[in-house]
């Protein structure tokens, strides 16, 4: 009972990929958020029709759900997604503290259709230095006095 209602919810996520690629600018990617065996949020790759890079149908699924919820955190939360998650969209299923990803395709199937992650993968293996982007870290104390600001008013208001 368990696997077929997990599999009912990932064809629901590959449901909306299917519907998604109907537009001309649609990509294949959908994506559900579940708490307690509900759908509380959902979502599309929409990056191209936004024009937004972070569209993805992971992340806009997360902010469905967040919102639904007026929480930033989705505890107790799972994700399906019609693939599996690339770098960034993990990371947000991590700052979402979302436990469970269920998904279909493999980035490696993506790969096959033009979807890579690997660039993405092998720069955050790399130190900062030896990354394709530039990283300059200017003005430290100011960083440093915004956080100590912060942590004054957050002590002030307990």
């Amino acid at each position: 009972m368990e696997n077929s209602l997990k599999e009912n919810f990932l064809l629901k996520a590959i449901k909306l990929a299917e519907e998604n690629i109907i537009n001309p600018l649609g990509r294949p990617f959908g994506a559900i958020i579940v708490r307690n065996n509900v759908i509380i949020g959902q979502g599309i790759n929409l990056t191209v029709i936004k024009p937004d890079p972070t569209a993805h149908a992971e992340i806009e699924a997360i902010r469905d759900a967040a919102k639904y919820l007026n929480e930033k955190y989705l505890d107790g939360c799972d994700l399906y997604t019609s693939c599996e998650p690339c770098p960034m969209c993990l990371s947000a299923c991590y700052w979402a503290n979302i436990k469970n990803i269920y998904y279909s395709a493999s980035s490696n199937i993506a790969q096959q259709y033009g979807f890579s992650d690997n660039y993405i993968l092998e720069q955050l293996r790399v130190n900062n230095p030896e990354r394709d982007i530039s990283m300059v870290q200017l003005l430290p104390d100011k960083g440093f006095e915004i956080f100590e600001l912060w942590n004054t008013k957050i002590k002030r208001s307990k």
